[in-house]
Order: C-alpha cells, then sequence, then structure tokens
C-alpha cells in the first residue's frame, strides 16, 4: 500500500492530471509515501492518520474518509467504531461529533479540511480512464487542508500526479 500526501494544491496537481496545458500553481507541497502490505495494514494507517489529527484537536466532523466500494467503506466505518473511533457511514447513518465514512459516489456535495481517500487503486477496475480521472477527481476535492490518497499497487493516475508533484516540487 503506498499512501502519498498531497497538502494545500489539490485542485492545481488534479488540473495537471487532468488537462493539458493547464499548470501547478501552489508553491506548498508536500508528499510523504509509505508501504502497506495488507489490508490490515491499510487499516492501521487508516486509524492512526485519524488519531494523529484528533489527538491534534481536529474535530471528528472535519473528518471524511472515502472510497469507492460500499460494503468495504461500511465495513471500515464499523471497524473504526471497534478500535474506538467514533465513525458514521454516510449517507445511511450520519450522527453529530462523528469521523464521516462515505463512498465517492455519496461524497458529492461534501467537504471537509482532512480527507483520506482508501484503495484508491480500485478506481483501476473501471473500463473508461475517465471515469477513474472523475471519480478520483470527485474524491480529492471534497479536501478542504489536508489529502491522503492510500493504493496497494501502482495507478496510473495517481503516478499524473506524482509526477506533476515533483515537477512542482524541483527547483
Amino acid at each position: 500500500m503506498v499512501v502519498l500526501n498531497l497538502f494545500v494544491a489539490i485542485q492545481a496537481c488534479l488540473e495537471e492530471a487532468l488537462g493539458p496545458g493547464l499548470v501547478l500553481t501552489s508553491e506548498d507541497l508536500g508528499r510523504e509515501e509509505t508501504c502497506l502490505g495488507s489490508s490490515d495494514g491499510v487499516r492501521r494507517h487508516a486509524r492512526d492518520w485519524i488519531t494523529a489529527r484528533l489527538q491534534r484537536g481536529v474535530t471528528p466532523s472535519e473528518i471524511l474518509v472515502i472510497g469507492h466500494s460500499r460494503p468495504g467503506m461500511n465495513n471500515m466505518a464499523e471497524w473504526l467504531s471497534t478500535e474506538g473511533i467514533a465513525a458514521s457511514f454516510l449517507p445511511d447513518r450520519r450522527m453529530d461529533g462523528t469521523v464521516s465514512v462515505s463512498t465517492i459516489h455519496s461524497s458529492k456535495g461534501l467537504d471537509a479540511a482532512h480527507v483520506l481517500i482508501l484503495n484508491a487503486h480500485e478506481l483501476d477496475g473501471l473500463e473508461e480512464a475517465e471515469e477513474a480521472r472523475r471519480l478520483l477527481y470527485i474524491a480529492m476535492t471534497r479536501a478542504r487542508d489536508e489529502l491522503c490518497v492510500s493504493f496497494a499497487r501502482p495507478l496510473w493516475v495517481m503516478g499524473e500526479i506524482a509526477r506533476a508533484v515533483d515537477a512542482e516540487s524541483t527547483p
């Protein structure tokens, strides 16, 4: 599992990945990559990522965890609850004071200061490349301040974004 954190310039990175001639404009990009080898590693990373933000004083309602698979995201919400992190699976069970967990499709119109996209590699299974780009765009633009995208195997669209980040960060 590779985790790529992009801070602040989410929109700019997407413009670079989605359209020719568009240029990155952010001056403040950060990047972190971590290898997570299993679904347990993915869950632990999500728990630790959420816990770190909560310990910094971020309120649960400022955190959104999203992914492609409805059953997978429902299971994640339940697992987070067993780990002591109050979580609501949207749109079914929205509760105040909880971390929101949603599918990409259900996240349209939502935003949060801190967004974690789980298992972005699932988008590779889509038949159309443009559909994968569109869904990743929807997911990434839910974040106002911080975005963490996790994927377990190489994902071509994340490669595009990583190259854009590298190009922007290179003096």
